[in-house]
Order: structure tokens, then sequence, then C-alpha cells
């Protein structure tokens, strides 16, 4: 007999935020059955766990508000959920809560990113200003990769609440940029940032991290930052009201 549906809201920051999507699943997974969760399983001759996540994040992208739906196979209160599973997760994942979904992943349209631009000594001069400037006079073109290819897309219509910040020096941090995008180190003190927030659109299309930066950066290459680092903090509704 199936048990219950429950969504479980984690973040994953730190290492874990170079764990791949799949590899992710498997994490959950495998924290459900070591905290003595009988998971639902599809029929077949490869029968799967019934486990789906909200919106992957890419390799290298950290988050605070991750969401996946899991099928069990026994009924259990799932507020307890969360205590279980902490002593068996990996460093960098924490169960936030757990509960009955009440809405699908498909009603999720915006999510608000964390960021930090990293430049090589010192930051672009006025890149505060110029940012702001980049992102109100619009036509933000950049490349998005699809199966079809590569297009061109204008990501203006497709961003809300932009805001910079440009701070001091800072250490080089693993993250995503226009170098080969791995995790990278460097000397201390070398790097110059401007913090970045937005809510971007989180799906049709979606705007991931690496489009943001390059839509900014697009006809002023003095922008590009040398390397990026960003956190998904919040799911939205169509009306911007919190997902859960």
């Amino acid at each position: 007999m199936a048990g219950d549906r429950i969504r479980l809201r984690y973040k994953k920051i730190g290492k874990a935020g170079y764990i791949s999507h799949l590899d992710m699943m498997a994490v959950i997974r495998r924290a459900l059955l070591r905290a003595g969760l009988e998971l639902e399983y599809s029929e077949g001759f490869n029968p799967h766990p019934y486990i789906s996540v909200a919106i992957p994040a890419p390799v290298g992208v950290e988050s605070e508000c991750e969401l996946a739906d899991v099928d069990l196979a026994v009924n259990v209160q799932a507020s307890l959920i969360p205590g279980m599973l902490a002593p068996v997760l990996p460093e960098g994942v924490e169960a936030l809560e757990a509960y009955a979904p009440g809405r699908k992943f498909g009603e999720i349209a915006w999510m608000r990113l964390r960021g930090r631009l990293l430049y090589d000594r010192e930051a672009p001069y006025g890149a505060e200003q110029r940012l702001t400037e980049r992102i109100a006079a619009g036509g933000l073109i950049a490349g998005k990769k699809t199966k079809r290819g590569e297009e061109r897309i204008d990501v203006a219509p497709f961003l809300r609440d932009v805001t910079f910040h440009a701070g001091g020096k800072a250490d080089m941090i693993a993250g995503t940029g226009s170098n080969a995008g791995g995790i990278v180190s460097a000397p201390s003190n070398d790097y110059a940032e401007v913090e970045i927030q937005a809510t971007v659109s989180a799906q049709n299309p979606s705007v991931s991290p690496s489009l943001l930066v390059g839509a900014l950066s697009s006809g002023d290459v003095s922008l590009k930052p040398v390397f990026s680092k960003f956190t998904r903090t919040e799911f939205f509704d169509r009306e911007f009201s919190p997902f859960r």
C-alpha cells in the first residue's frame, strides 16, 4: 500500500553546491533509506523511487530553497523527517522542513538570486552605476543553449528587482565564471567584487546565473567578471508569493 507523498525543502551550500542534479537525487534517496524511511518504487524491470526535484540547480550554484517531492511506502509524520535526516545527510546539505505538497512545481515562475561578481584586482570604474544603467536600458542579449543549439534572447523582460553593491577586496571563490567554469583557487585579496541580488524567471525561460552574467556584460566586455558565485534563496509563483 502506498504511503505519503512528502515535499522536502532543503539547502545545499559549500562543497554540496557542486553536487549535480542526478547525484543530488541519489543523495536524497540514500539519506531517506538510511533514516529508515521506505520508498515507493515504480514497477517493471528497472524499478526506481519516485523522487522529483524542482528546477534543478546548475553545478556550482548553492541554494537555500531546494524542493524535492518523494513518495514514501509508509505513513510518517512529515514534521519528524528533517530530524531523521540530519544525521545521515552529507556536509552542506540540510533538510529545512517536510510537509504534504499542495501545489505543482509547474507553478514556480520566479526565483531570487544572490551573487558575487569578482574582478581581477579592481572592479571596473563605476561598475555599480554602469550595471544598474544596463538593467534600466534593457536589450540584454545573451546566448542560451537549447536542444536546437544556441539561440540569442533578450533577458531583460525576465528580470525583476535587480540591485548591485560594489564591495571591497575579496578572496577568490569557487564558482562559475568566464574562465574555465570549474573549481579554481587563487591568492587571497587579489579580487574586487560587486554584489548582486535579482529576481529572475525560473522556467519558460529559465534565467541561469551564467545567462544573467552573460547578459549583463553583453556589449561591454569590461563588465564581464573573471568569476562569479551565486546562491538561490527563494522560489515564487506568478504573483511573487513564496512557493512552498
